[in-house]
């Protein structure tokens, strides 16, 4: 039996490259062009530098592994093998590819302990289980008082004992005898895997409700159980509880990122439970990935509710392309395509009444579609309508509740209509709904600001400003909200980095002023007045300031002078 070669594209998986650092990365990248050239020598130290620099650097251990098998130097490989194990302990890959190797070199009871490691983290997988029996034959011709010792190791515990006994049944498909062994037990448990074998027996059995509770007692004992967490999800996902799967497939993701159904099953929950923007970027490391034409028809529906509306229609096109049975039910995506397509081509030219009439035309037809009303309630906002433009945006989140954009636009509009309670809502659910960019913080912060909820809003800024520090409006704002608050000094620095920003900007300095004067610092307010006057003269607010500086300082003279400078040129101050 020969070890399972390891696929390159496998290892090009840039997701787990994020994690490691320059050093290390630029040794696995070096390595990965000669493995692609097959110089599989001058590759292997290579991948050793970057496991070195990054001891937990799954990807380059099983590269490594792949290079000496390749170079059939199975005793480095059997040696490679261990040290991704201390990495990996429980993939079932490296598990079973260890023993393929042990085997090759005639190390029978290490193969089949790696065997048996296989089987408690996949008791059911078929290649193991016949391997195992292939090696237990020879054995039991062979090396039979070996075979006895091992067994005696292995049942170093009474719940072990029960535990393996049980396996033994589970494994002849006895799954009755099985479950009564687990049950008769009646020491202390303390191993995850000996509820999670129970469970198994309950779901061949078909106690659903038993499985269930055997796979969340081997939960308590242990959180991350992989099998337990991933066939707990798999019973969810398929009693369509999206939001118990998503939690518990997640935790089995973290540890297993390259099984396929289990990655397929987790972008699925998050997409059925409308956690768009969880969903859309698994769907698109998955679907070209998998090429799988399911995938991309859901990666270019969640495009689609999240308001991308061209990149959906790619995702969409190349749905088609693979769907060569025709499951999917794609004419029906294409028919809304043209109309999204004919109706985009009325608005870029300015005819947004052409445009509102295609998509009313599509609506009567596909009313259940968000992104032909989202649509029409953009094209509605460009001829003025916005009582329109809102009922079809309210529309889109009823359809779509992950609908970032939509939210926004009622964000907009209830804005401008001063309706400031209900636009801080929207633009909370358009951050929750995963448009967490600055303009959404802005708006929230700008919404929470004249409801008198300064902290609120502060905060709201704060993010607007990480996520686009080059923005003068952003530090303005969250100078108002300080100054609101009476914290001076933080109200002062974010005016001041408005006006490094932009030097002319006379309402950021103004409020410095306003700061300063609030503070009774009146001689650094004068400071700041002038400089303002200097650069612009007819700025009446400037000379207010200086009026009313001198004035509490005592030079009545002065603040007599500046009053009227500025009345002069604003008859509303006086």
């Amino acid at each position: 039996m020969m070890p399972k070669l390891l696929l390159i594209s496998l290892l090009l998986f840039s997701g787990t490259l994020l994690a490691q650092n320059k050093a290390a990365i630029k040794a696995y990248n070096s390595a990965l062009q000669y493995y692609q050239s097959r110089d599989y020598e001058t590759a292997a130290p290579l991948f050793k530098q970057a496991i070195q620099e990054s001891p937990d650097f799954y990807y380059a251990h099983r590269s490594l592994i792949s290079c000496y098998e390749q170079l059939e130097e199975l005793e480095k490989a059997e040696a490679a093998y261990l040290e991704a194990l201390k990495v990996a302990p429980h993939d079932f890959d490296l598990h079973f590819n260890l023993s393929q190797t042990y085997i090759q070199l005639q190390k029978w009871g290490e193969a089949k302990k790696e065997l048996e490691h296989s089987l408690q983290i996949s008791p059911t997988d078929g290649k193991a289980l016949k391997s195992l029996e292939q090696i237990e034959r020879y054995l039991a011709k062979e090396e039979a008082p070996k075979r006895e010792l091992f067994i005696e190791e292995e049942r170093s515990s009474p719940s072990d004992k029960a535990y393996n006994a049980a396996l033994a049944l589970y494994r002849e498909q006895k799954y009755q005898e099985a479950r009564s062994k687990l049950q008769s037990f009646m020491g202390q448990i303390t191993q995850a895997d000996f509820y999670y074998l129970s469970a198994l027996c309950e779901q061949q059995l078909g106690e659903r409700a038993a499985a269930i509770a055997q796979y969340e007692a081997a939960l308590a004992l242990d959180d991350r159980h992989f099998n337990s967490n991933y066939n707990l999800g798999i019973l969810y996902y398929n009693d369509e509880n999206y939001e118990e799967a998503e939690a518990l497939l997640e935790t089995a993701y973290q540890k297993q990122p390259k099984k396929k159904e289990l990655a397929k099953h987790l972008a699925l929950s998050y997409y059925l439970g409308n956690n768009m923007s969880k969903a859309e970027p698994l769907l698109a490391e998955l679907a070209p990935k998998l090429q799988s034409a399911e995938l991309y028809y859901y990666w270019s529906k969640s495009l689609d509710q999240l308001g991308r509306n061209k990149e959906s229609q790619k995702a969409l096109a190349k749905a088609k392309q693979l769907d060569k049975s025709g499951d999917l039910q794609l004419d029906i995506q294409n028919d809304l395509a043209e109309y999204g397509q004919l109706a985009s081509e009325y608005r870029q030219n300015g005819n947004y009444q052409k445009a509102i009439e295609v998509l009313e035309e599509a609506i009567a037809k596909h009313s259940e579609e968000a992104a032909l009303h989202f649509n029409l309630g953009l094209n509605y906002l460009e001829v003025g309508n916005s009582m329109k433009a809102q009922k079809e945006f309210a529309k889109t989140v009823e359809l779509a509740p992950s609908h970032a954009k939509a939210y926004s636009a009622l964000g907009d509009i209830h804005y401008q209509a001063e309706k400031y309670s209900e636009a801080a809502a929207y633009f909370k659910a358009c951050i929750e709904a995963g448009m967490q960019d600055a303009y959404s913080y802005y708006q929230l912060g700008s919404s929470l600001y004249k409801l008198n909820r300064f902290q609120e809003s502060a905060e709201s800024f704060e993010q607007a400003i990480a996520k686009n520090p080059k923005e003068k409006q952003f530090y303005f704002a969250l100078g108002l909200s300080y100054l609101r608050q009476k914290k001076n000094d933080l109200s002062i620095q974010n005016f001041e980095k408005a006006l490094s920003l932009d030097p002319y900007f006379i309402d950021a300095q103004y409020h410095i002023c306003v700061n300063y004067i609030e503070t009774n610092r009146f001689l650094d307010a004068i400071a700041e007045a002038e400089k303002i006057v200097e650069k612009d003269p007819k700025f009446a607010k400037a000379y207010l300031t200086l009026a009313h500086s001198h004035k509490r300082l005592g030079n009545l003279a002065e603040a007599d002078k500046y009053r009227k400078q500025a009345i002069r040129l604003d008859p509303s101050l006086r």
